[in-house]
């Protein structure tokens, strides 16, 4: 069951024991690079070259990404990953969020959003603002999650990046906050994370 936890001055959600990753880009704390992420793990996050604002980071489709430093807690099967995003609709791939296993990436996992604004990763179901689909529009919030998916056994995962150590088909947009769980959280744990922080992204 995911509860509420107050972080600064607003409140997040959390669900207790399985929280993997959190960060709220948009957050004042993770302006510079270093800085840790806000869950129980207290990654230390490398950011490079995306830009911090209000609202997220912004990425610029090229070698933009965060990275969080190599951890066993990264390695899990039935997991979900949550962001808030606004894309920019792009001829390339866009990624959000990345797992990959070794240099080559032959058998990474990557759950990006694709030059046809279709959600796409190899495995899990996919929602968009709450809806069964993966239709994600270019231009405005939405918040994209894949439940039911598998990380990769050499504890690395990526925001924003493509994965495979190369440049390209990067995140090309903003990503507000993401979220990583080791089990794969129910509907209405889903609707709770949307209902406690979609005030944020709603101009």
């Amino acid at each position: 069951m995911i509860s509420t936890r107050p972080s600064g001055s607003v409140w997040t959600p959390k669900l207790d024991g399985t929280e993997v990753l959190y960060v709220p880009l948009w957050h004042p704390k993770t302006r510079l690079s270093p800085f840790t992420s806000f869950d129980r793990n207290r990654h230390v996050m490398t950011n490079v070259g995306a830009i911090w604002g209000k609202y997220g980071r912004t990425f610029a489709g090229d070698d933009d990404s965060i990275r969080p430093a190599a951890n066993a807690a990264f390695a899990f099967t039935g997991g979900s990953v949550v962001a808030w995003i606004n894309q920019t609709f792009s001829t390339e791939l866009n990624r959000w969020v990345t797992d990959f296993r070794d240099v080559g990436n032959t058998t990474g996992y990557f759950y990006i959003t694709s030059n046809t604004n279709t959600l796409t990763a190899s495995q899990g179901t996919h929602y968009v603002d709450l809806v069964a689909t993966s239709t994600v529009p270019a231009g405005s919030w939405t918040m994209v999650a894949v439940l039911g998916i598998n990380m990769g056994n050499d504890g690395q995962a990526a925001i924003g990046d493509r994965g495979e150590h190369q440049v390209g088909n990067n995140m090309l947009g903003t990503i507000g906050e993401v979220w990583i769980y080791n089990s794969t959280i129910s509907i209405g744990d889903l609707t709770r994370i949307y209902q406690a922080t979609k005030w944020r992204y709603q101009s």
